[in-house]
């Protein structure tokens, strides 16, 4: 299993995006607004987007698959 904690500096003001780049198995995220507990993730179906923290850490793991994290601003503009 693969685990990945965020920076220390994420913070409310930021979203957090989880995407299965394949079929990926045991996603687990923790310590954000939606949290996932063992769930199936496919490219088809993105349930991981735009998700926030609660806190300053927030964990993303999987046991099989591959993920794309990605956080983002909420202030950054729209072209």
């Amino acid at each position: 299993m693969f685990k990945h904690i965020l920076p220390t500096n994420f913070n409310k003001n930021q979203y957090i995006s989880v995407f299965a780049l394949e079929n990926s198995k045991g996603v687990t995220i923790n310590g954000a607004e939606y949290s996932l507990n063992n769930a199936d993730l496919s490219p088809s179906f993105p349930i991981g987007v735009s998700n926030t923290g609660l806190d300053t850490e927030v964990t993303v793991s999987v046991k099989c698959g591959t993920l794309l994290v990605m956080v983002v601003d909420k202030n950054i503009r729209k072209w």
